[in-house]
């Protein structure tokens, strides 16, 4: 269960990685297009986050409720912002809201104990 757990982590790395890295990019570019490499980025980042915490209650580890709350409510507007603004084009105040949320995303995951 070990290796499921941190494969899963992995991947949620992976995830975050393609997401900021894919607004990064744009960013620099002077652009604000919302890619489809970072749509997938996010929809990874909610996947693997869900099934780590699955993961951890299989293994009767403490779940801390507000935190996931918090994490899912966040991510699931990252990937609602970044899903409109793929089929706008280039929609500035949707591709900054992405990247300030994923931001925020990492903010409380490292910061909330």
């Amino acid at each position: 269960m070990e290796t499921v757990s941190q494969s899963l982590l992995f991947l949620h790395f992976v995830g975050l990685a393609v997401l900021l890295g894919g607004f990064v990019v744009q960013w620099r570019a002077r652009s604000t297009q919302v890619t489809m490499l970072m749509v997938v980025g996010a929809g990874a980042q909610i996947l693997t986050g869900l099934l780590l915490v699955g993961v951890q209650a299989l293994r009767d580890r403490p779940i801390d409720g507000a935190q996931v709350t918090a994490k899912l409510i966040v991510g699931l507007a990252v990937i609602i912002m970044a899903q409109l603004g793929r089929r706008r084009g280039e929609a500035a105040g949707l591709f900054y809201g992405v990247g300030l949320l994923t931001l925020v995303d990492v903010g409380i995951a490292v910061f909330w104990n």
